[in-house]
């Protein structure tokens, strides 16, 4: 007699290419956040910090959770780049709406931390990142996460301008660490680069994040 088929021997069901790409992403991102909580946890709380890249502040929001700064800056220049170096970043390419579009972002952070922002906890800089580290004294920071524009000579820069901002013992961190990306390994050449300058302990890395201490 010939036994039924059991689940094991159902068809399975096709599964929509898009959607197992979505599901990758969902998992990356999963892993990216605890790579990210396991970070903050090594930040000091009641500090003055700066985050290098904000874009829509949603890190932003996860900093002020976890680390509950004295003072927070977020620095971006929102500004949509039309340069083919940057055509596959988030702020870049060539449509016609992306100042537009780079502007509206803009003003979401503004509405997002407008609370903060009343209170002089959250600090906004609309600036290119090495053009705002210029406005911080030696030492006045007592953090700094850099991910910004991801480029091997932008990085570089930002390593440096943030280097002289922060505190001895103050901590340099950032994202995107072994992440090739349109940015062609920027982040990671520049970040091992900076290690062997011996000004620093470290690079610790968590994941994609890494994490200097200025000595």
């Amino acid at each position: 007699m010939q036994q039924p088929r059991g689940l094991a021997d159902a068809p399975r069901p096709r599964v929509d290419r898009r959607l197992r790409a979505h599901i990758a992403w969902l998992r990356a991102d999963a892993r990216r956040k605890s790579q990210r909580r396991r970070l903050l946890a090594q930040f000091p709380k009641d500090a003055t910090g700066a985050e290098i890249g904000s874009w829509k502040g949603d890190f932003a929001a996860q900093l002020l959770r976890h680390t509950r700064p004295r003072a927070l800056y977020l620095i971006d220049p929102w500004e949509h780049r039309e340069e083919t170096t940057y055509e596959q970043a988030m702020f870049g390419g060539q449509g016609s709406d992306g100042a537009t579009e780079t502007q509206a972002v803009y003003d979401s952070v503004l509405d997002r931390f407008s609370a903060e922002i009343a209170q002089g906890r959250v600090l906004v800089r609309r600036s290119r990142s090495v053009e705002a580290a210029a406005t911080f004294a030696d030492g006045e920071l007592d953090w700094a996460y850099i991910d910004g524009d991801h480029t091997y000579e932008a990085v570089k820069a930002d390593l440096e301008a943030y280097y002289r901002a922060l505190r001895p013992g103050g901590l340099l961190a950032g994202d995107d660490y072994g992440v090739p990306g349109w940015w062609e390994d920027g982040v990671t050449r520049a970040v091992d680069e900076f290690a062997g300058s011996g000004r620093t302990s470290g690079p610790t890395i968590i994941g994609t994040q890494f994490l200097f201490t200025k000595m």
